[in-house]
């Protein structure tokens, strides 16, 4: 997975260097090494973390010292019949009585990823020029482009404060690049201000909570006096008890007649 990552920075590295010095080989090439990283990536489960979260030197500490610690293979998950069981039950249970829960994540981590490749192949498509300013806004936007799309891969596959503060960061500073720094033409300045403006707005949107959505359906009741079933994927519920047929039949009474009482 760490490898297909790997191959993708050095992808937009080659693109980035193919664009200052006019070659065309070198950026297809780059193009070629975003891709196959990109498959990498995805073979080896970048969408999928398997791994709890260690501190950079606790990881830096167990590869100096050849410490292995437990892992899966590619495209290996782990399965329980317990746990899915139980899971199908609680899954069933909240979209009952709270609906299904509607999430803007995966959409604004999409959007961040389109922002992010624009971000690099936008420098050849809006035909920044070859000088010193041109290059700067060029260079700049690179490294804009590895940190947002990075960013926006993580949060397509789970929730990360860490990544929506990268994203919301990212889409501030190229705003303030936008504004205060010197760009060799107007559509530099604009793509800037845009792109970072939708960078910010997406990573906000990435941060959000999962909101429910009402449920368009009736809920499920049981027959014993209409109070929603726990799990209408279980078994059902118990049957109410009837009385015998006779004297009995008939409910208690609560209290007196009239007559009773004589006061009639």
């Amino acid at each position: 997975m760490w490898a297909g990552v790997a191959v993708i920075v050095l992808g937009m590295v080659a693109v980035a260097l193919g664009m200052l010095t006019s070659a065309p080989w070198l950026w297809t090439a780059g193009i070629g090494l975003l891709l196959a990283g990109g498959a990498v990536s995805r073979v080896g489960g970048i969408m999928h973390d398997t791994h709890s979260t260690q501190a950079v030197r606790q990881e830096l500490a167990a590869a100096a010292s050849g410490t292995r610690h437990e892992g899966t293979s590619a495209k290996d998950m782990r399965h329980s019949p317990e746990a899915a069981q139980v899971a199908a039950g609680t899954r069933a249970l909240l979209q009952d009585r709270e609906g299904s829960p509607l999430s803007v994540r995966f959409p604004a981590a999409l959007v961040l990823v389109v922002l992010g490749v624009w971000l690099q192949v936008g420098q050849w498509v809006l035909v920044y020029p070859f000088n010193l300013l041109g290059q700067n806004t060029a260079l700049r936007d690179t490294g804009f482009a590895i940190v947002v799309t990075l960013a926006g891969f993580r949060l397509c596959s789970t929730r990360s404060p860490r990544a929506s503060i990268i994203a919301v960061l990212s889409g501030l500073l190229l705003l303030t690049a936008a504004v205060f720094e010197s760009h060799a033409t107007t559509r530099g300045t604009v793509n800037e201000l845009v792109t970072g403006a939708l960078v910010f707005l997406a990573g906000l949107g990435a941060a959000l909570p999962d909101r429910a959505q009402p449920a368009g359906h009736p809920r499920h009741s049981s027959p014993t006096g209409g109070q929603p079933s726990p799990d209408p994927t279980g078994p059902p519920a118990r049957p109410a008890r009837h009385r015998p047929a006779g004297d009995d039949a008939a409910p208690r009474r609560l209290g007196h007649t009239n007559e009773e009482m004589g006061l009639t």
